[in-house]
């Protein structure tokens, strides 16, 4: 994720691609991402990452591109092999349940049978 301090608002909306996303903030913040890679547990931003984020961000708002970065950070999803959601007891503690979802690199998707698998 990359986030980028603009002095006046250059969208005024969400715009998204294939590629990603751009998301302004009312202060003027404005949201880019995102990337999936595996990597386990590590949350280090990776020049990789940052080159596909800002080449898209770049893309879909060429204004940006005169915007100083104010942070970048990674962050963890949760993922399964089958690519399903867990659901239900597992190796966890009687007090922990797992999240039923399943997170893709741009968007959060509802396990079933809230919608149907992409």
């Amino acid at each position: 994720m990359i986030q980028f301090q603009t002095r006046l608002p250059v969208l005024s909306r969400i715009i998204t691609s294939r590629k990603g996303y751009v998301v302004p903030r009312a202060d003027g913040r404005v949201i880019c991402g995102s990337t999936l890679e595996f990597a386990g547990f590590d949350k280090q931003v990776t020049a990789d990452g940052l080159c596909r984020i800002l080449g898209m961000a770049l893309e879909l708002c060429p204004a940006l591109g005169s915007a100083p970065v104010d942070s970048m950070w990674a962050g963890l999803r949760p993922w399964t092999e089958d690519h399903l959601p867990l659901l239900g007891p597992g190796p966890f503690p009687a007090s922990c349940w797992p999240p039923a979802t399943s997170a893709t690199a741009s968007s959060w998707r509802p396990s079933p049978p809230s919608s149907p698998p992409r």
